[in-house]
């Protein structure tokens, strides 16, 4: 009977620990430019170009058709699957480009891009264990006049493991002790 007890007890650390292992996200790390090489948190002023960059928001700004352009980046690694939600608004001047761009970098499909003008909010799930050498972004890119891209309320969260998955996992192991119990 103690070996059983101790087989289950094993079997419940090994099906648990996976879940614990895998909990790791970095991030926020910034990086900005907007006509120098600024990086970090702060407001980078150049010109009639700005960049406002905090961990949940990116302002970014510029009043010149053209170069300079402002651009505020915020990245996240790790293993888990997360869900990244935010708010945007994009305006500017007719011929200006302005965007918002989110998801992984250049690898597989790409990120996904908003160029429509106007507000709305943003919520996906990304699996950061399938990044090889990438990172999960969301970036606001403004260039031309009276440019705007906003992005505010930036929240990325773990999607957590549902316990039904580890009851599921552990009734499973109960039933292949029960069998090879009966076997003997």
């Amino acid at each position: 009977m103690k070996r059983y007890t101790l087989q289950i007890v094993i079997s419940l650390i090994l099906v648990c620990l996976p879940g614990a292992a895998m909990a790791s996200l970095v991030g926020p790390s910034p990086d900005s430019y907007n006509g120098s090489s600024n990086t970090g948190y702060g407001n980078f002023v150049n010109g009639d170009t700005a960049v406002n960059i905090g961990t949940n928001f990116i302002y970014a700004t510029d009043n010149t058709p053209g170069s300079p352009f402002a651009v505020g980046t915020l990245n996240w690694t790790g293993t888990d699957l997360v869900t990244l939600s935010f708010d945007y608004i994009l305006s500017g001047a007719a011929g200006s480009n302005n965007n918002i761009q989110y998801g992984f970098g250049w690898s597989g499909a790409g990120p996904t891009l908003i160029t429509t003008y106007g507000s709305g909010h943003v919520s996906s799930t990304f699996d950061l264990s399938q990044l090889t050498g990438d990172t999960l972004f969301v970036e606001a890119y403004a260039d031309g006049l009276n440019s705007n891209a906003s992005i505010s309320n930036i929240n990325v969260t773990s999607t957590p493991v549902p316990a039904a998955a580890y009851l599921f996992g552990s009734g499973l192991l109960g039933l292949v002790g029960l069998s090879r119990k009966k076997e003997k």
